[in-house]
């Protein structure tokens, strides 16, 4: 952290204050403070960069998520099996850019007009944006390059992790010629000071590469480095106060103590997430505004567009997607960094892996040559820089292959 980081007064009016740290209030706070506005960011976690993050699921998920109980009503599935705790969302400095999956896909023309392609939708409030694909396009570009989205502004796209090998062989034989890894916000190549993926495996629990753009590591201590942004964490917003013509006064919060305080403010951005955001506007009625201030046409916390995961599951005799097999473990042919990927890849056959020891996190790359049981070779060991061991078994393709 530089040793410029701001610190304001409580009664400091001037100041902006922002709601959340991550890809929307964590690049604001950056925005405005390479400008000179002084930014107040509120953040109800805790901060976490990447050597703080853990290469495990369920530990990752009790340090970063947002446990505070909550309420899901409707009779939808997550409110039948998940009703207080419908998303995953991170409460902490970065905010779910942490956790983010890194893909970076543009509307089409189409989806900015939903209702006049696909007709109103019972039970639902479907509608056209007031914006165009062109007239979005240019901050797309800047979007883009600031991300360092892969298959843009001439950065190659990711290798193929072994699911997407696999899918990638059917899609193909089912005909489709335009198959690729995408548009990611992952370094592909070394970027933007931050190195290439390592194809971990952990994109979900905090990318400890550095690799996956992160407002955590990127905007936060950029703007922090200026002097014009502090970031408290542990503060917890509870209230937008505003004066008798409505014009915004300040932010109240819980601290890291659990003093209540008031920052107050000249303008305040709400940036949390789409359950904390609303909340927040919900929670700060007043005479002047009964249901909420804002209240956005009385919609605030009404709706919700959420994008749920599509998956595809089978039953599969090859002992190479099944069980112990973790393919999101990453590209077999990617994980030896002591040689070059394209010798490798060349001289190696490869199949997606099998989990050996969880502890030493190691994986167990099994070649085969249209046998119906593995054949092993002898292992060279390499040694990443996330300081755990991986066994990469290989072996030269015979000529079945």
């Amino acid at each position: 952290m530089a040793d410029t980081v701001a610190k304001f007064a409580l009664d400091d009016a001037s100041v902006v204050v922002i709601v959340g740290t991550g890809s929307g209030g964590g690049v604001l706070a950056n925005e405005l403070a390479q400008k000179g506005v002084k930014v107040v960011a509120l953040e109800a976690g805790g901060r976490y960069l990447p050597d703080d993050y853990i290469n495990d699921e369920w530990d990752s998920f009790a340090q970063l998520s947002w446990g505070d109980m909550r309420t899901t009503s409707g009779d939808w599935r997550v409110a039948r099996d998940f009703a207080n705790l419908p998303a995953w969302i991170v409460k902490a400095v970065g905010g779910t850019s942490i956790h983010w999956a890194g893909a970076s896909l543009r509307f089409q023309e189409h989806e900015f007009k939903a209702l006049s392609t696909y007709g109103p939708v019972d039970g639902a409030n479907l509608l056209d944006w007031p914006i165009t694909l062109a007239e979005m396009e240019p901050y797309y570009d800047r979007a883009e390059k600031k991300l360092g989205v892969t298959r843009t502004n001439d950065l190659p796209g990711l290798p193929g992790n072994t699911n997407y090998l696999v899918l990638e062989k059917g899609a193909k034989a089912a005909g489709y010629t335009k198959v690729s890894t995408g548009h990611m916000a992952i370094n592909s190549v070394e970027n933007d000071d931050r190195m290439a993926c390592q194809q971990t495996g952990f994109c979900f629990q905090g990318c400890k590469w550095g690799a996956k753009w992160s407002a955590a590591y990127t905007d936060i201590p950029r703007g922090e480095a200026t002097g014009n942004l502090e970031v408290r964490d542990h503060c917890h917003a509870t209230r937008i106060e505003h004066d008798e013509t409505g014009k915004v006064t300040g932010v109240r919060y819980i601290d890291k103590d659990g003093a209540e305080q008031f920052q107050q403010a000249r303008i305040v951005s709400v940036a949390g997430n789409a359950i904390e955001s609303p909340r927040l506007l919900l929670a700060s009625a007043s005479e002047r505004f009964p249901t909420g201030w804002p209240t956005a046409r009385g919609r605030s916390g009404a709706t919700i567009c959420a994008i749920p995961p599509a998956r595809s599951m089978r039953s599969s005799k090859s002992p190479y997607i099944c069980g112990a097999a973790r393919p999101w473990r990453g590209s077999c042919k990617t994980r030896p960094i002591t040689a070059p990927i394209a010798a490798l890849s060349a001289a190696t056959s490869w199949k997606p892996c099998r989990s050996a020891s969880p502890s030493w996190r190691r994986s167990w790359i099994r070649a085969v040559g249209g046998a119906s049981s593995p054949r092993r070779s002898t292992a060279t060991r390499i040694w990443p820089a996330c300081g755990s061991w991986e066994r990469i078994c290989r072996r030269k393709p015979t000529a079945s292959h």
